[in-house]
C-alpha cells in the first residue's frame, strides 16, 4: 500500500466526516487497492482513476450499508462530499 495515498484517503474522510474507524478506512482502501491495483505499483504520483472510484464507491457501501449501490454513492456525496467541497471552497483566497 502505497503510505501517502492511504493517508490522503484517511484525510479526505476524515475531513468529510464519515462516522467510519479509523481502521475500516484503512481496510476499505487495502482492499480495494489489492483488487483494482496499488497506486504503488502503477509508477504514477497520483491514485488511478479506477481505484479512486471504487474507493468511493467501497465506502459508500460501509457507510450507508442499507442502500443500493447507486443509493449511497449519492447519499456519500450529498451527505459528506459536497459539504466538504463547499468548505473547501471557503478557504480558498479570493481571486485578485
Amino acid at each position: 500500500m502505497c503510505e501517502a495515498d492511504a493517508n490522503d484517503y484517511l484525510r479526505m474522510a476524515h475531513a468529510s466526516q464519515l462516522r467510519l474507524s479509523q481502521g475500516e478506512l484503512e481496510v476499505v482502501f487495502a482492499e480495494t487497492a489489492e483488487r483494482f491495483g496499488s497506486p504503488t505499483n502503477s509508477g504514477e504520483p497520483a491514485l488511478a482513476f479506477e481505484l479512486f472510484v471504487e474507493l468511493l464507491v467501497e465506502t459508500a457501501r460501509r457507510q450507508f450499508t442499507d442502500l443500493k449501490d447507486t443509493e449511497s454513492a449519492a447519499a456519500l456525496f450529498e451527505v459528506h462530499l459536497l459539504p466538504l467541497a463547499r468548505r473547501l471552497r471557503r478557504l480558498e483566497p479570493d481571486p485578485p
